[in-house]
């Protein structure tokens, strides 16, 4: 890391005027998109991981979850091995105050803790994404699209 030095005019002062390499937090914060309920959630996508890790690396959760050394919750945001089909109903996020991990409906917009933070895989998402309470949300309607269909073909049968 290279950094330029700057004397000043008392002689025993040094003063480091490199630029720093990682970006500022306000930076950061103020490139995340806020999202779910009450818009409480730094969403995590790839385009900004950088500015995500940067603002996360700062939060109580990660520092506390830090302290924990070999026993700490692995949350690898950028895992390319994610398997199951519902992630693709989610987007990861961390709460803007606390850094909680979280993972957001993008149906219905609710919270669900992220499978990561306790390794319990994806059986939430699963049972989130079949529940009365998403149906409801996620599709205005769905018992709107069943009626058009049933007048459809109902109309194309007379």
């Amino acid at each position: 890391m290279s950094s330029s030095l700057e004397l000043s005019t008392d002689p025993f002062t040094i003063s480091d005027t490199s630029s720093p390499q990682r970006p500022s937090l306000n930076n950061a914060r103020s490139q995340l998109e806020k999202i779910g309920p009450g818009h409480q959630f730094f969403k995590w996508t790839t385009d900004l991981h950088k500015d995500f890790m940067t603002w996360w690396s700062t939060t109580e959760w990660y520092l506390n979850n830090e302290e924990k050394g070999r026993y700490a919750a692995v949350i690898n945001w950028d895992s390319t091995t994610r398997t199951s089909d519902h992630w693709q109903h989610f987007y990861q996020a961390a709460n803007s105050r606390t850094g909680y991990p979280c993972i957001i409906c993008q149906h219905c917009s609710a919270s669900i803790e992220h499978p990561k933070t306790k390794n319990t895989g994806t059986k939430a998402l699963r049972n989130h994404i079949g529940s009365a309470k998403c149906r409801k949300s996620s599709f205005t309607s769905s018992r709107s699209y069943k009626q058009t269909q049933l007048f459809q073909t109902a109309v194309a049968q007379v």
